[in-house]
């Protein structure tokens, strides 16, 4: 069973979520698709891969799913696939050369979302961003189609 757990503020990073899990029961998974505070850590120990998501939210992930993270059980994932996305600016869309400079030094979601799960002894077998055209979307043209492609690429792959 796959659990898919995210966050989303304005919408965007649901969509992707809601595409993801489509794409993963397409492909013959059994999916249980939750929002980050509604998740626990039973339900983690049955799953064989998570994927999780979140908006960049100042150059990390978004602060309900810090929270779940911290939570999160290390027995629960030990050795679990792992695939995280994010929602994010694109840095070439940016064009102010000292915001390009933080946002290039800051970062995005999945690294911190893949730091913390791998601590807690996690394996991350695909991490991936899916570009907004502003804070507060709409996701760009094509996005949801190139998160169907590559979910279903990193499934492959991670098995």
């Amino acid at each position: 069973m796959i659990v898919l757990v995210y966050d989303s503020l304005f919408g965007n990073t649901a969509i992707i979520a809601h595409k993801l899990a489509d794409t993963a029961r397409k492909l013959g998974n059994e999916l249980v698709e939750m929002r980050v505070n509604e998740i626990n850590n039973d339900l983690l120990k049955n799953a064989s891969t998570l994927i999780v998501g979140s908006p960049t939210q100042n150059f990390n992930a978004s602060k309900p799913m810090l929270e779940f993270l911290e939570k999160v059980d290390a027995e629960s994932i030990k050795n679990k696939k792992i695939i995280v996305f994010d929602t994010r600016i694109d840095l070439n869309s940016i064009d102010s050369k000292f915001l390009k400079w933080l946002v290039n030094r800051g970062g995005y979601a999945t690294s911190p979302i893949s730091k913390k799960l791998k601590k807690k002894g996690a394996i991350i077998v695909g991490a991936e961003g899916f570009i907004v055209s502003d804070r507060e979307g709409p996701l760009l043209e094509g996005e949801t189609e190139r998160a169907e492609n590559w979910l279903k690429e990193t499934l492959i792959k991670g098995n």
